[in-house]
């Protein structure tokens, strides 16, 4: 099963995903994907992502979720659909 925890931030997204491994040991988890690759993302004046930042971080995401064969357990940190559903592909 393929879980997306989605939520603004400071509301604890990171802090459950750290504890649910705990008692769910056979899930991976998968960093969200600014957190994973930040480093190469370009930003605008503002520190955004510009659109090809933007677009990065979607093939990023994409990327993540495909690495996963069916069957396996993983949650997400945010998904490609901005965390507001998760469902199985």
């Amino acid at each position: 099963m393929r879980v997306a925890v989605s939520g603004s931030h400071s509301t604890g997204k990171s802090t459950l995903i750290a504890a649910f491994p705990e008692r769910r040991p056979e899930y991976v988890y998968e960093p969200e994907a600014y957190e994973a690759i930040a480093d190469d993302v370009p930003l605008t004046l503002s520190e955004g992502p510009t659109p090809e930042g933007l677009e990065s971080l979607l093939q990023y995401s994409v990327s993540a979720v495909a690495r996963h064969v069916p069957g396996t357990c993983v949650v997400f940190e945010r998904s490609p659909a901005d965390g507001r559903c998760s469902a199985d592909r």
